[in-house]
This record gives structure tokens, sequence and C-alpha cells, in this order.
């Protein structure tokens, strides 16, 4: 990771309430275990830690805020039923999983929400991790860690959304190129684009709908969270009644922001940047906020038949780069 890393400004970077906007990270990675990672989040930071299960811990009392440390896969941790039997045979279920997924299954940490102007002490800290022997999917052919990044929205009104989806939905095939992810998430495809059918859709540049109906339009095309851009977050926290009468069956937390889902975390590669990871997303808010070049934009990608390598190429004139 660089030692230098400029973190750039979103065009909007306070919410309605005129707050700086927070981002909440996380970041899978190998090479430390949970109770490691506890301790270097305490000291490194000041705060203190706890056990939650065998596979969990929280590290709370520091000055960014209270952290969650996990073993990435959810059938180490066993909750309680309150039926004495049945919970000792899940939580030694959960141990033996718990035992044999330490292995091959990365641990992440979540942060707690942090305002935009403090990402750096973010990076940091991943810095700081990576020479305490973190390590990301550099390290190995078979890790596959990742990183997402919780942008809280500039705005909870559909007008305040819609231009960043539809800005991401034009620009995902360059960021895919951009990032140029670990060639096995290429061949696993880490996440689904969204369904074309959908962007040529939002890409009109007369398309304004309103909450309901953008809610609506995405669950009818994009009805899963296996997305690059996972919508569904945010949609659940506007209206939860209207994402769970079409996925009633699917885990999903409401909340004010936006889920970015990046293929590749690189703790232990030197030239990869944290702050680098955020620009990009970055660039998706600004070309989000200049509506005339977001609508020629969306009539070049109307206007042509194009496969996502030809587009990714014609969309970066539209950005820039």
């Amino acid at each position: 990771m660089t030692t230098q890393e400029s973190f750039e400004t979103p065009p909007h970077p306070e919410n309605d309430a005129g707050e700086m906007r927070c981002v909440g990270v996380e970041i899978e990675f190998g090479g430390l275990d949970g109770r490691r990672t506890a301790v270097f989040l305490a000291d490194e930071l000041g705060g203190t830690y706890r056990q939650t299960d065998p596979y969990a811990y929280e590290v709370t009392g520091t000055p960014l805020g209270d952290f969650e440390v996990t073993l990435d896969t959810s059938y180490a941790h066993y909750q309680s039923k309150s039926h004495k039997l049945l919970d000792e045979v899940g939580s030694r279920l959960a141990n033996l999983v718990g035992a044999a997924a330490e292995l091959v299954v990365p641990y992440e940490i979540v942060t707690p929400p942090v305002p935009m102007d403090r990402l750096a002490e973010v990076a940091r800290l991943l810095r700081r991790m990576a020479e305490s022997g973190a390590s990301g999917t550099e390290k190995s052919v078979f890790f596959a860690f990742g990183l997402h990044l919780n942008p809280e929205t500039p705005s909870r009104k559909a007008e305040g959304i819609m231009p960043i989806v539809k800005a991401f939905a034009l620009l995902s095939p360059w960021l895919w190129r951009s990032i140029d992810p670990d060639p096995t998430r290429r061949l696993l495809r880490f996440a689904d684009p969204y369904d074309p059918t959908y962007v040529r859709l939002i890409a009109d540049p007369d398309y304004h709908p309103d909450t309901a109906q953008m809610i609506d339009d995405y669950l009818a095309h994009n009805p899963s969270r296996n997305h690059d851009l996972d919508m569904l977050p945010l949609f659940a926290y506007l209206d939860e009644a209207r994402v769970r009468a079409r996925l009633p069956n699917e885990k999903i937390n409401g909340r004010p922001t936006f889920h970015y889902r990046l293929p590749d975390a690189k703790l232990g590669d030197p030239s990869w940047s944290f702050a680098k990871e955020w620009n990009r997303w970055v660039a998706v808010e600004r070309f989000a906020a200049d509506a005339d070049r977001l609508a020629a934009a969306g009539r070049a990608y109307l206007a042509r038949a194009h496969d996502e390598e030809s587009w990714a190429e014609e969309v970066a004139e539209f950005i820039g780069s």
C-alpha cells in the first residue's frame, strides 16, 4: 500500500441534514486470526476488545467508533435459540465449522460509519495491518478477498439517488477494467452486472422515477444481492415493506447507504491503494452530478449496439479518463 494516499471529495460531501457524509468499510484479509486482529485494533486505536463468540470480536471505545472482527462465514457464528440441548449442539457445530473455515475463509473487519474527511485514518490503519502481517488476494491464487464501501447517500430522495445508480451502471465496464481484478474473480464472475434491459431503461435521459417506481424497477430487473452496486440495503431502508414483498427471504439490513462491492482487497501489495479504490467511487458521483454529461452518455449508450469492452472505451471519453 502506498505511504501517501489522497482521498478525493465527492461533489456533495454533506447529507440532507448538512452533516458530513459517512462511509462504512468492510475488508477481508488473511494472515491474522481474529484475536490478533482485535488486539491490534485495540492497541492501534486505543479501544478495548472482547470476544463475542469463538470467531468474532468487537473493539469499542476507539476515536473512530466501534469495530467488528468476524470470520467471514455465518455458519461459524451460532445464534442461541434458548433451547439448552439445541444450543449445545448448535454451538459445537459452529465451533467445528469455524475451526475448519479458519484455514480457508478470511476474517473481516467492519468499521463504524467514518466521516468522509477521516478516511485517511482508515488507510493508515490498513497500512499498519499489512505491516503487522495481514495479507490480501495477492497472497495466493486461492484467496479472493473483497472490499466493500458503504457511502452514505447525499440525499434520501429519488432525484438524489437515481443519477448515481445511472452513472454507476453506465460506468460499470470502465470500472471493472480499471480495477483489473484478480483472474480468479474474473473466472468466478465476482458479481453479476445489472440486467442490460434495466441499464437501457435507466440510461434514458427522460427516466426520472419517484421512489416507489425507482425501487419497483430495480426489483423487477435485479432481484439479488449479487451486484457490484447492491441497492437493496438502501431500498429496504427507504421502503422495507416494498422490498420484502418481492424478496421475503433475502437477508437485507436496511441502511441509508450505497453498497459498493469491490472484488479485491490486496493489503499486502505495496502498489495497492485504498484511496484509489475510493476515488473511483468519487468518479461515479462526479459523473452523476454532471447532468449534461450523464444525459449525453445515456443517449450514446442507447444509440448503438456494443459489447462491454467497446463501451468501456467510449464511456471513458465522457469522464475524461
